[in-house]
């Protein structure tokens, strides 16, 4: 489809100046659809081979041009055209004399122009909107015939539908159902329901008001359990617990074994139990090992180490004893985040003079140097 601005005829002209000059109006009556060979405006009084009429939905003013907006559909053809020539009627109005005219006519020249098909049920339906601008001298007295029956909503107005937020449509409570409806919020209703006969669980889809009836029945069950005395009918055998009055003899107080969960120690003799406790006391490793020429940054697990030496195997980062001889005792202590603690003792074989050593080994893992004590 290649329609131009339609082209004002002869008539056309006649009447804009009948309008500009004197006193006349016009008045755009119809527009009809056409599929004649092209006319020439200057002699055309109607179209070459008129199909149909259009119908006018909307018009504007636009300084001295007038912009029409038209449809037609294919509803009423029988067969098929070759959409190529529209033409514009209008009727001059001067005094008690009126006549009517071709005021433009439009021609498509391309060589595919729109195929109109013939209607032969809802698929074949075709409906076409069209906007033209015509030429007149003054638009003022121009005026335009739109239909009734046009199905098509002018823009503005559409706009101003939409954007119109006080009820267009005059909708009333009633229509939509709300007459049923408290106007209260979610916060301040109030409810109103039958407690459930018997505890059962909700499902989806059931009313509020059996939901609300199946929840008041499950609390008031709660509230009369928790206030019932002893509800599960617990008794002493049930549990194992002793009588309310019994009596202990003194070898059953003194003697067995107390387990932890009651705060005893879990072991029948002090020997057990330091066997089973001391060696938490050194963290992980503990170990009692004698040691002959060892180095002293190595030994890191916690427990009691007897440390002994000769010049075939001299120790390493051991303690400086001077002219002390003989052998050390070395107790460790170790975190387990590589902190390490070591006492040494030495012992004199001249006299009864002992030392102390002490040093220490941080996180980082740098080993400070030995401290050490006289004791008598």
């Amino acid at each position: 489809m290649n329609f131009k601005n339609p082209i004002i005829t002869q008539t056309g002209i006649d009447m804009s100046t009948a309008a500009f000059f004197g006193s006349a109006t016009i008045n755009i009556d119809s527009i009809k659809i056409g599929s004649g060979i092209k006319s020439n405006p200057d002699t055309a009084t109607g179209l070459q081979n008129y199909e149909l009429d259009a119908e006018i939905i909307s018009f504007e003013r636009k300084g001295r041009n007038i912009e029409l907006v038209f449809t037609f559909d294919n509803s009423s053809i029988e067969e098929g055209f070759s959409w190529k020539e529209y033409g514009v009627f209008a009727t001059l109005t001067n005094g008690e004399l009126t006549s009517q005219g071709l005021y433009a006519y439009g021609y498509d020249d391309s060589e595919n122009p729109q195929a109109i098909p013939k209607f032969t049920g809802s698929n074949s339906y075709v409906k076409n909107k069209y906007k033209v601008v015509l030429a007149a001298r003054n638009a003022d007295n121009v005026t335009v015939t739109v239909s009734t029956e046009a199905d098509y909503a002018l823009e503005e107005d559409l706009e101003a539908h939409v954007e119109d937020y006080n009820n267009p449509h005059a909708v009333t409570k009633e229509q939509v159902g709300l007459s049923n409806v408290d106007n209260v919020s979610t916060n301040d209703a109030t409810p109103t329901f039958t407690e459930a006969e018997a505890l059962s669980n909700i499902n989806s889809g059931e009313r509020a008001t059996i939901i609300f009836g199946k929840i008041k029945k499950a609390i008031s069950a709660l509230i009369s359990h928790i206030s019932a005395g002893n509800p599960h009918n617990i008794s002493i055998s049930k549990i194992g617990a002793a009588a309310a009055n019994h009596n202990h003899s003194a070898t059953e107080i003194t003697s067995g074994i107390l387990p932890v969960s009651r705060g005893g120690t879990g072991y029948d003799s002090y020997a057990k139990f330091s066997a089973a406790f001391i060696p938490s006391l050194f963290g992980r490793g503990f170990s009692y090992a004698q040691l002959t020429g060892a180095d002293y940054n190595n030994i890191t697990d916690g427990g009691i180490y007897f440390c002994s030496w000769d010049n075939n195997n001299p120790q390493t980062n051991a303690p400086s004893i001077g002219t002390l001889s003989g052998s050390l005792f070395l107790v460790v202590f170790n975190n387990g985040n590589n902190a390490v603690l070591q006492f040494a003792m030495a012992f004199s074989t001249v006299g009864a003079v002992h030392r102390l050593y002490v040093r220490q080994r941080r996180s980082g893992g740098i080993w400070g140097s030995w401290s050490s004590f006289k004791t008598e």
